[in-house]
């Protein structure tokens, strides 16, 4: 029988060459281990993998995941055009970035698709202001206790809200801990040291947010192959007047000094 296990944000297959008809090369990401004469595949490859057993119909001894189920439920109801981008979302098989505008309530769509899937979650924010702000929400919403990593916290619960920075250092060691991964401003996750952080993750359901997916350098096609494609794009001028404010747009230029620019570069790498 071909058994799968997490093991240091990868995959553990063994019994694949007992197993007739199927071969690493036929299954995605996997690759042969010839030190631990096994097989492996990444973790982020977790679903693809289980699905193409399915497909072939491999009896599989599974315990990459095992999760309980989250009994939680929220008090917010979503506009129309937050529903349609979870409805978009949960159509792409719970997989998947979606774009919309600063102010348009992205955190609110986040909270709705945990409360949908009711299994433990991870959310991964760029800043301690919005750490402290998932965490507050999840708190108001949700009777369950919520983890943080992060902001002088490392307490991990089956609703956790951590920093990328805390998420990076820790992945390979919770990549087993969670079915949804939540990325906040997913952009970031175009950072090749934060990239690791989806990687590392066996959690079949993953949800991006943010208000830029496509970055200048092209990063964002790294974000698709992680997290899965822009499934829902929302513009600014589809709610302006309505949901968000009136606004105009104004472009002031500004010279800065030969620091500043090297520090405005750095910043906009992540």
């Amino acid at each position: 029988m071909t058994r799968l296990a997490y093991e240091d944000g990868t995959i553990r297959i063994e019994g694949l060459d007992d197993t007739p008809g199927v071969t690493a090369a036929d299954l995605p990401g996997v690759e042969r281990d010839d030190r631990s004469k096994t097989a492996r595949a990444p973790a982020y490859r977790y679903a693809a993998l289980r699905a193409a057993l399915d497909e072939r119909g491999v009896d599989c001894e599974d315990s990459v995941l095992d999760l309980p189920d989250l009994d939680v439920a929220s008090a917010y109801q979503l506009r129309d055009y937050q529903q349609d981008a979870l409805d978009d979302w949960r159509g792409a098989g719970d997989r998947g970035v979606l774009e919309l505008p600063t102010g348009s309530g992205k955190t609110v769509i986040g909270i709705k698709a945990i409360e949908a899937l009711g299994t433990p979650a991870l959310v991964v924010v760029p800043t301690i202001d919005l750490l402290n702000q998932w965490r507050r929400e999840l708190e108001t919403e949700f009777d369950t206790p919520v983890g943080q990593l992060g902001g002088g916290e490392q307490r991990v619960e089956d609703l956790t809200v951590s920093t990328y920075d805390s998420a990076y250092l820790r992945a390979d060691e919770l990549g087993d801990r969670f079915g949804l991964a939540v990325f906040d401003e997913a952009h970031h996750l175009g950072g090749e040291g934060y990239r690791d952080i989806a990687r590392l993750f066996a959690a079949p359901a993953r949800l991006g947010l943010t208000a830029t997916f496509e970055r200048p350098d092209g990063a964002h096609e790294a974000v698709e192959g992680l997290v899965g494609p822009l499934v829902h794009r929302v513009a600014v001028d589809d709610l302006a007047g309505e949901h968000l404010a009136a606004y105009d747009i104004k472009r002031i230029e500004v010279d800065l000094t030969p620091e500043e620019r090297e520090t405005y570069e750095r910043r906009q790498e992540t």
